[in-house]
């Protein structure tokens, strides 16, 4: 069985959008927001290679993979797959510079600060 690890950046990236969504539109479509991420969580545990490799845009990041979220398609989650864990890195709205969150440091590994 794969397990599922999710660094506190991307948790605060998906209450970011879910309070978003609150204000901007409802709490219901903030709380869709949020099954909705919990469904590609599950996906990416079911299937940790089914994202998309970033090596596209950034080749020292050939790990990191990323995966829209059903329904919120804007909003991709970035995944490193690896034996046994599929670790969440952060969840983007695709405008977003996305080249600027992934410059300053390599998402693939672990900071000691998470």
């Amino acid at each position: 069985m794969t397990a599922l690890r999710i660094r506190p950046q991307a948790d605060r990236d998906t209450d970011q959008a879910a309070d978003f969504y609150a204000r901007e539109a409802d709490i219901d479509v903030a709380l869709r927001f949020l099954a909705a991420v919990d469904q590609a969580y599950q996906r990416l545990v079911e299937h940790p290679h089914v994202g998309t490799p970033v090596k596209a845009f950034e080749p020292r990041l050939a790990e990191l993979r990323f995966w829209p979220v059903p329904g919120f398609e804007s909003y991709l989650v970035f995944y490193v797959p690896s034996p046994g864990v599929v670790e969440v890195v952060r969840v983007l709205h695709g405008a977003r510079d996305l080249r600027r969150f992934f410059e300053a440091q390599d998402p693939t590994r672990q900071s000691p600060t998470q």
